[in-house]
């Protein structure tokens, strides 16, 4: 089974170097035409279902990749949701410095010692949900017989789509690589606007095929 791992198309936080988390930011208009182009460009590949952060500007790229292909269903699933970064969501990288006792320095640098800011998520919460994804969503899907699929009852699930966030995506990356070094969180650098991480589940195990895939 593949799953494809997209983060969202561009915003105007993005642009902005906003952090941008929980707050419900919608796509802009270079946003759209890229989460489109990308459905376009991947109107061929098949997906029995995509799973989305409820936030809008991950669901409207889900929208973007399914286009009018309307069979396949779209899920909002909470534990996709960005990581909340409490009172820094909003700061751009000078704003955020100026915040009494600012640990978000350490976010991207060193995220062994990162601590969520008043009202924010820990690294460690992070990994639990999107392991807890993972583990009762996605992989139960490779062991349904064509019978059991609940999407396309007679044939196999073949093939998954994400639609999420930055930093979530590298947590789902995380168990996947089965990494528990949390100062190895960033490696390969933050997922580039629809950009898609390939990877392949089969018999128990995980494969990454292409981290740098991009159809926009």
């Amino acid at each position: 089974m593949e799953i494809y791992i997209m983060r969202h198309g561009t915003t105007d936080w993005n642009v902005q170097k906003k952090i941008q988390g929980n707050t419900d930011i919608p796509l802009n208009k270079e946003g759209i035409l890229l989460a489109d182009k990308s459905g376009e460009n991947l109107k061929n590949t098949d997906f029995d279902v995509i799973y989305t952060s409820p936030l809008k500007r991950a669901y409207r790229t889900a929208q973007g990749i399914r286009g009018d292909r309307t069979e396949i269903p779209i899920i909002k699933d909470n534990r996709l949701i960005e990581m909340n970064f409490g009172i820094y969501e909003g700061k751009t990288s000078e704003e955020r410095e100026i915040i009494s006792n600012n640990s978000f320095s350490n976010f991207f640098k060193a995220p062994e010692k990162f601590v969520p800011g008043e009202g924010g998520e820990s690294f460690d919460d992070l990994l639990k949900r999107t392991k807890d994804f993972l583990q009762n969503m996605i992989e139960p899907l490779a062991l349904l017989s064509p019978e059991e699929n609940p999407f396309r009852p007679g044939h196999p699930v073949e093939r998954v789509f994400i639609s999420g966030h930055g930093a979530m995506n590298k947590a789902l990356m995380m168990y996947i690589k089965k990494c528990t070094d949390l100062s190895k969180f960033w490696d390969g650098a933050l997922q580039v606007n629809c950009n898609i991480i390939i990877v392949e589940y089969k018999n128990g195990n995980y494969s990454v095929k292409n981290e740098s895939a991009f159809f926009g």
